[in-house]
């Protein structure tokens, strides 16, 4: 017969090592706290190495005036607003916001020209109603057929 490994009771068989379950987890537990106190956090810290690519240094990072295309053809601008707070933008709505010195409010619609949905120079863009950007739309593509059968 063998002895337990935690508190020296015979076991009462030879492939037995503890003698209860409750040794096997008191065992267990004293295990696990050592483990836990080898690689405690202060350790960690010590040894901590921060990733190369965090912040500015990811790959997927885009700072102040970064742009981006969206899926629909559409420029946005990644700002800074008054609060200190990051966010992005139509960059045609931007550009029309600067050149009139306020911002637009939300019925004001910012129609391309040309219809070039990138070319947002100030030349190429008009402030308009909803209603009227239907109808420059309406014009260029013919009568609306979207609900004649």
């Amino acid at each position: 017969m063998t002895k337990c490994l935690l508190c020296n009771k015979e076991t009462g068989s030879l492939r037995k090592i503890y003698c209860s379950r409750l040794c096997n987890q008191r065992d267990w537990t004293n295990k696990n706290r050592e483990h836990v106190n080898k690689y405690s956090n202060e350790r960690r810290a010590a040894n901590y190495i921060p990733h190369p690519a965090t912040g500015s240094n990811h790959w997927r990072y885009r700072g102040k005036g970064s742009t981006y295309i969206d899926n629909n053809g559409y420029s946005w601008i990644k700002i800074n607003e008054e609060t200190g707070k990051e966010s992005w933008m139509y960059e045609h709505r931007r550009v029309m916001e600067q050149h009139i010195g306020r911002k637009l409010i939300d019925v004001e619609l910012v129609h391309h020209k040309d219809e070039n949905k990138q070319n947002n120079h100030i030349s190429n863009l008009d402030i308009v109603s909803r209603e009227e950007h239907k109808r420059i739309y309406h014009e260029k593509i013919g009568e609306d057929t979207r609900w004649q059968r």
